[in-house]
């Protein structure tokens, strides 16, 4: 959600800032454009990303990883927990 921003949003807002002239000419559409996109990209993740949540998804990557489920009582190491995954891909 972090990412979103710095890489469409702000570039394209300082573009529109610090370029001297008028703020809207037809120059400077792509970045009114890039910061659209941005904000839409923005906005479609949160909805998505709550609406995962809400339907109760916590960890999902195609295989339940180690880390997703309830260990209180264990305590792996990282390396016994690396040796683990190394051995289910081959």
């Amino acid at each position: 959600m972090a990412a979103v921003p710095l890489a469409f949003i702000l570039p394209a807002l300082c573009y529109l800032k610090l370029d001297p002239g008028r703020v809207i000419t037809w120059n400077k559409l792509p970045a009114f454009i890039l910061a659209l996109f941005g904000f839409c990209v923005a906005i479609i993740g949160t909805m998505l990303a709550v609406v995962r949540v809400l339907d109760g998804v916590k960890c999902s990557h195609g295989k339940e990883m180690e880390y997703c489920f309830n260990n209180h009582g264990h305590n792996d190491s990282l390396l016994n927990l690396m040796n683990k995954t190394k051995g289910n891909l081959t």
